[in-house]
């Protein structure tokens, strides 16, 4: 059984703002001496570190090899941040085409053509801010 958490008002922790809060300041590392640790370029740690860049599978490998916790806690971490992004941006989207009386409509589908499963469909947004694109 899985708990939602639908109450959430803040955007998760980055994995970068964890490692560089709790992690280097504890061991004191700096960005060349952990990227020389874990075998990659300052350039990959400096981008995760200002959260410029998502923490990948190996990553999380190399990191939970050098602090002695689990791959899951980076990856968790990292995966909870994706999903904020996601669910906020296609909220931002919807809020921001219905702001402009945006709607969506279907495009040459009959009675017919739907009733197979196999039918494709065709979407065409009819929206006044077109011109702009969505925010």
């Amino acid at each position: 059984m899985s708990v939602r958490n639908t109450g959430m008002k803040r955007r998760p922790t980055h994995p970068g703002t964890i490692l560089r809060e709790d992690f280097l300041a504890d061991y004191g590392l700096s960005v060349s001496r952990l990227a020389e640790a874990i075998g990659v370029s300052r350039q990959s740690v400096n981008e995760l570190l200002r959260e410029r860049r998502s923490l990948s599978p190996e990553m999380a490998l190399r990191l939970s090899r050098l602090f002695g916790n689990s791959p899951e806690f980076w990856l968790n971490a990292q995966r909870a941040v994706d999903l904020w992004d996601a669910s906020h941006s296609t909220q931002r989207r919807r809020q921001a085409h219905s702001a402009f009386g945006c709607r969506v409509t279907t495009v040459g589908l009959t009675k017919d053509s739907c009733a197979s499963s196999t039918a494709p469909f065709r979407f065409q947004r009819t929206c006044r801010s077109a011109r702009s694109g969505p925010p």
